[in-house]
């Protein structure tokens, strides 16, 4: 290709000619004579494809630097195709008070993440723990990999708009295009790093029995969606590739591969015009509607939902809890006051007994629990189990007491499964012969207003 600079508009320029009370013209008509003998001597003849035209403004009162990029294409078919990109950055990242606070909580901010790392590698390190075991652990590492890739590319940008020597009371030609791209890149990371950020707080939300349902749902459903969505793109690739064929140079949506792929993602969510797909092939068009419909709509669609509608259901079974608000401080006080008033009812159960039968011999007895053992076994086997607990190190205690909470947990599952089996068997027949029968009535309903509406 070919480039010229042109000089910038309120400037003025020397001339040999130019007379000597002013010396000088102003940029602007130079500029336009550059372009009027670019005209004139055939700069833009029928083997050029292409004119960029690029303008960097920088407003010092708002600090941001504006580039404007006007592309004129010309195919070898004829016409001329514009295009307008127009991007805004602040290049200037550091130069108020304000912006040397932001630099200082950036620096924090990149402290903390370097301690935190520092710290996970010696926590996993010392007590031999694999970092998948801990999802959330990988999702903290994936942030701070992107949140270093992310401050390197924000070095990146400073480092080459100070390689420029930008000075705003000199008029020269800045080349801006390379810093605004790598800008706009970190600006992208720094939205994922947002997004990220938010989703983070499922961490601590963990704990509550709805967040952790929907977590557990989406971690279940991973690989299936996965599988779904390969099948999903394979579908869409099939129906793009047969849209640009058919219809290429009839709908505007299929004029591309790219923009066809777009588009027919779109028609999932947004539908199709039946007409625009008629008028473009009386047979092709129909074909293409119904066979777009029963595939993406009707089945894919449903596919997707009835993998999370699977997966929330596994989640629901397993981390089905007794108390319907599921948070760590309400369920220790819960615990607490359920094995005092135990305690309570068994003391007076006690007392009960030995008022009711009398005489030395009970009182003699020596006083029993729940399942009939006695109490000082009991207390002994207790004690017994502390101390081993006790002798254990972090990892081996931590084994012990997923193996006793796993237990709970069947047995737990076990009570649930038996309500679960009484509800399938009695009350979803009924809802499903509910939902039958409101489909047809509304079936029924709407085929009778059709016709109606054909005999007027």
């Amino acid at each position: 290709g070919y480039a010229l600079e042109l000089p910038a508009t309120s400037c003025t320029e020397p001339t040999a000619d130019a007379s000597a009370a002013g010396g000088s013209v102003p940029c602007l008509t130079v500029a336009d004579r550059m372009v009027q003998d670019l005209q004139m001597t055939g700069w833009i003849d029928y083997r050029t494809r292409s004119v960029l035209t690029e303008v960097f403004v920088y407003n010092p009162s708002l600090n941001h630097f504006v580039m404007v990029q006007a592309v004129l294409e010309m195919p070898s078919t004829g016409g001329v195709h514009a295009h307008a990109n127009v991007r805004t950055a602040r290049l200037l990242r550091y130069a108020s008070t304000e912006d040397l606070a932001l630099l200082g909580l950036e620096i924090a901010m990149l402290l903390l993440i370097v301690f935190d790392i520092m710290e996970k590698v010696v926590y996993y390190t010392t007590y031999g723990i694999s970092l998948r075991d801990n999802p959330w652990d990988m999702f903290d590492a994936f942030f701070h990999l992107l949140f270093l890739v992310m401050m390197a590319m924000r070095l990146n940008t400073v480092l080459k708009f100070d390689g420029l020597a930008f000075d705003p009371t000199i008029r020269i030609y800045y080349d801006f295009a390379d810093v605004m791209y790598w800008d706009s890149v970190a600006d992208g990371m720094s939205a994922t790093l947002a997004w990220l950020l938010w989703f983070r707080f499922f961490k601590y939300l963990y704990h509550l029995s709805w967040a952790r349902q929907i977590v557990e749902t989406l971690y279940k459903a991973t690989l299936p969606l996965i599988g779904l969505v390969l099948a999903g793109l394979v579908l869409l690739l099939a129906f793009a590739h047969t849209g640009l064929v058919a219809f290429g140079t009839q709908i505007h949506d299929f004029r591309t591969f790219g923009v066809a792929l777009v588009s027919c993602f779109r028609f999932i969510f947004s539908g199709m015009q039946y007409e625009e797909f008629r008028q473009a092939g009386s047979f092709l068009g129909p074909v293409f509607y119904i066979f777009f419909k029963v595939w993406m709509v009707l089945i894919y669609v449903r596919f997707f939902v009835a993998v999370i509608l699977d997966a929330y259901r596994d989640a629901m079974r397993e981390q089905r809890n007794r108390w319907q608000l599921s948070f760590p401080p309400v369920q220790a006080l819960a615990k607490d006051i359920s094995m005092w008033w135990e305690d309570r009812n068994n003391r007076r159960a006690a007392r009960r007994r030995l008022r009711g039968e009398g005489g030395a011999e009970e009182e003699a007895k020596e006083p029993t629990s729940l399942s009939g053992a006695s109490m000082p076994a009991v207390q002994a086997q207790l004690k017994s189990e502390m101390v081993g607990l006790s002798e254990l190190d972090a990892k081996e205690m931590y084994e012990v007491l997923r193996e006793r909470v796993a237990a709970m947990q069947s047995h737990v599952d076990m009570r649930i499964s038996n309500i679960e089996k009484i509800f399938v068997t009695t009350v979803a027949p009924l809802v499903e012969t509910l939902d039958i029968l409101v489909r047809q009535h509304t079936e029924n309903a709407a085929l009778a207003t059709v016709r109606q509406v054909a005999k007027k």
